[in-house]
């Protein structure tokens, strides 16, 4: 469709996989922290649920905004705050959401799943809906859209929200 898009991840066997799924596109094995890209070099930026599973979360977005051109666009997913904060009674969807966690406690958690008979374990840290927007801000980006997206289809899973969307923009300069 015209676009350049260039894949970022620091594991050499997601890049080495990535390639092996689509030699038509560009891998390259960075830090999000640490860009090998130009200042202004892109339109848009997308953290697609990564920054919950990165350890520096405000460098890699103040990276982003680096790399930003004036009036590019920083889009954010990430698995909702609430979500590492309580316990989720996948047999049970008619009860309620319980608070097991401070929320306010930055810390990593773990989340084990299995799925059609496949196990998939996910290490992330904890950071607060406020976290996100004052990583976004402190970079000099403008927050333009939030949205919490549930599961309407789902008895339990349509009363709280899964993951949090945002989309920042980069203003221009001052002076």
């Amino acid at each position: 469709m015209g676009h350049r898009v260039v894949g970022i991840d620091p594991s050499p066997k997601v890049i080495a996989a990535a390639r092996e799924l689509s030699p038509e596109l560009e891998f390259v094995e960075a830090d999000a922290a640490d860009l090998p890209l130009a200042d202004g070099a892109v339109d848009l930026a997308v953290a697609f649920l990564s920054l919950q599973d990165i350890d520096d979360m405000q460098g890699a977005v103040r990276e982003a905004a680096r790399v930003l051109e004036v009036g590019g666009r920083f889009a954010v997913a990430v698995v909702h705050p609430i979500n590492s904060g309580c316990e989720l009674d996948r047999e049970h969807p008619e009860t309620r959401l319980v608070m097991t966690e401070d929320y306010f406690d930055r810390r990593r958690y773990r989340d084990e799943i299995a799925r059609n008979g496949l196990e998939m374990t996910f290490e992330s840290r904890h950071w607060t809906f406020e976290d996100y927007c004052d990583a976004i801000l402190s970079a000099e980006l403008r927050i333009e859209k939030v949205r919490e997206i549930t599961d309407p289809e789902d008895p339990h899973l349509s009363r709280y929200p899964l993951f949090l969307h945002l989309l920042a923009a980069k203003a221009a300069q001052p002076g």
